[in-house]
C-alpha cells in the first residue's frame, strides 16, 4: 500500500517529467506533452488509490444515521435505474456505482485527522493546478495555443480545479479555521485560461467568498472595498472596449450568457411525466440531449435521469441536515459544489463525489469560524460549534 509521502514523491518526479516536456516542446520540438500529462494523472490516480486503501481499513465501524439515510436513499433510487433499464436509455452503471462507493469514501475521509486530511487534498489540488499553470503560462509567454490542452476537455479541466479548489479551502478551513486566501485567485486566474464560462463563474464566486469569510466583518476590509469597487468600476469603464474584444475572442462568453444547455434542461423537463418524475427520466425524449452525444450537460438532470426522485431526496437531505445543525461552512462549501454540478456532468454523479460527501460528513467536527455571515456568537469561554456545545 502507497504511503503520502510516497505519493508526493511520485507526484514531483511526473510533475518535474512535465515542466521538461513543455520546455522540450517549445524548444526543440518534441512532442512529450501527451506522455507526460498520462503520467499525471497516473500519478494523481496512485495517489487517490493510496488514500483510499488506508481510509478504507476498518472503515464500517464510523458508518452513521446519515450514512445509512444516505444508503437508504440510493439504494431505493438504484433499484429504479435497474427496473428502467430496460425500457429507456440509461448511462453507465458506472454513475450510480461510484456515488455509493463516493459516500462511504466521503464518510471515511471526514474521521481523517485534520493535519492528514489537508495534506492529502493539498497534494491534489497542486497535482491539478501546476500542470495546468505550466501550459497556460507556457502559450501565454509563447503568444499562441500550443494545443496542450484539447478545447474539449477544457470544461472538464476547470472543473476539477474547482473541485480541488473547495476540497483544499474546506480542508484548511477545517485544520486552521480560516480559508486560504492565495489559492482562490490562482485558481480563478487558471480558470481564465481555460476560457470556460462555469469554471470563470464558480471560481469567482469561491473568491468571494473568500474575501467575505477572511475580511467581511474587518472595519479595514469594509473600508477597502468601498475605495476599490469605485477604481475598479473607472477602470473597467475606460478599458470597456479592450476587456469585452478579450472575453468576445479569447473565451467561451463570445458564445453569450444563453448555451444549449438551456434548451436541454427545458426539453427534459417538457418530456417528462408523472412515472418519469417518480423513476427517473428518458434522455433519448430529448433531441438536443441526443444531438450531444446523450451528454445532459447537467448533473442534475443526470442524476434524476438514473436515479429518480430518491436522487434529490439525497441532495435535499444534505442541505436539510445542515441547515438543521447550522453548519454554515459545509453548506456554503455543499452549495457551491452544487452550482458547479448543475453547468457539467462532471459530479453527483461523477468522480469528485468524495469530496463532497466529505464537506457533508465533516460538519460534526467542523467549527465555526469568525466569519461575517456566521450567526453564531461567541461566548465567553469559547466558541460554540455546529451543534450548539461549547469548546
Amino acid at each position: 500500500m502507497l504511503s503520502v509521502r510516497v505519493a508526493y514523491s511520485w507526484a514531483l518526479l511526473f510533475l518535474y517529467f512535465y515542466i521538461f516536456s513543455v520546455v522540450a516542446r517549445v524548444y526543440a520540438g518534441f512532442d512529450l506533452v501527451a506522455l507526460s500529462l498520462l503520467l499525471v494523472f497516473i500519478s494523481l490516480a496512485l495517489t487517490s488509490c493510496s488514500i483510499l486503501l488506508s481510509t478504507f481499513k476498518g472503515g464500517l465501524q464510523v458508518v452513521n444515521s446519515h450514512a445509512f439515510a444516505l444508503f437508504f436513499l440510493w439504494l431505493l433510487g438504484f433499484a429504479f435505474y435497474v427496473v428502467t433499464s430496460g425500457f429507456w436509455y440509461h448511462a453507465s452503471p458506472f454513475y450510480p456505482l461510484i456515488m455509493v462507493v463516493s459516500i462511504f469514501s466521503g464518510l471515511v475521509l471526514s474521521r481523517l485527522g485534520n493535519e492528514k486530511i489537508f495534506s492529502v487534498f493539498r497534494l491534489f489540488y497542486f497535482l491539478i493546478l501546476l500542470p495546468l499553470a505550466v501550459a497556460i503560462f507556457t502559450s501565454f509567454v509563447v503568444g499562441k495555443d500550443l494545443q496542450i490542452i484539447h478545447p474539449q476537455n477544457r470544461n472538464s479541466l476547470s472543473a476539477a480545479v474547482v473541485f480541488a479548489q473547495l476540497a483544499y479551502s474546506f480542508s484548511y478551513c477545517r485544520l486552521y479555521r480560516v480559508v486560504p486566501t492565495i489559492t482562490p485567485f490562482l485558481s480563478v486566474l487558471i480558470c481564465i485560461g481555460l476560457y470556460g464560462r462555469s469554471g470563470i463563474l464558480v471560481s469567482v464566486v469561491i473568491l468571494v467568498f473568500t474575501l467575505l469569510f477572511q475580511f467581511g466583518r474587518s472595519l479595514k476590509f469594509k473600508i477597502f472595498l468601498g475605495m476599490a469597487i469605485p477604481i475598479m468600476l473607472i477602470v473597467f469603464v475606460s478599458m470597456y472596449s479592450d476587456v469585452s474584444t478579450y472575453l468576445a475572442d479569447n473565451t467561451n462568453f463570445s458564445r453569450g450568457l444563453d448555451s444549449p444547455r438551456n434548451l436541454k434542461n427545458f426539453e427534459y423537463l417538457s418530456s417528462m411525466n408523472f412515472l418519469h418524475f417518480i423513476v427517473g427520466g428518458d434522455l433519448a425524449l430529448s433531441p438536443t440531449i441526443v444531438f450531444y452525444g446523450m451528454n445532459p450537460h447537467n448533473s442534475l438532470v443526470l442524476g434524476h435521469a438514473l436515479l429518480g426522485i430518491p436522487y434529490f431526496f439525497m441532495i435535499s437531505y444534505v442541505f436539510v441536515v445542515l441547515l438543521r445543525k447550522r453548519a454554515i461552512v459545509s453548506f456554503i462549501f455543499c452549495s457551491i459544489f452544487i452550482l458547479r454540478a448543475f453547468f457539467d456532468t462532471v459530479a453527483l454523479p461523477g468522480i469528485y463525489d468524495a469530496i463532497f460527501f466529505y464537506m457533508f460528513f465533516s460538519f460534526e467536527k467542523m467549527k465555526i469560524p469568525r466569519l461575517m455571515i456566521t450567526t453564531v456568537t461567541d461566548r465567553r469561554d469559547g466558541m460554540p460549534d455546529v451543534n450548539g456545545h461549547q469548546n
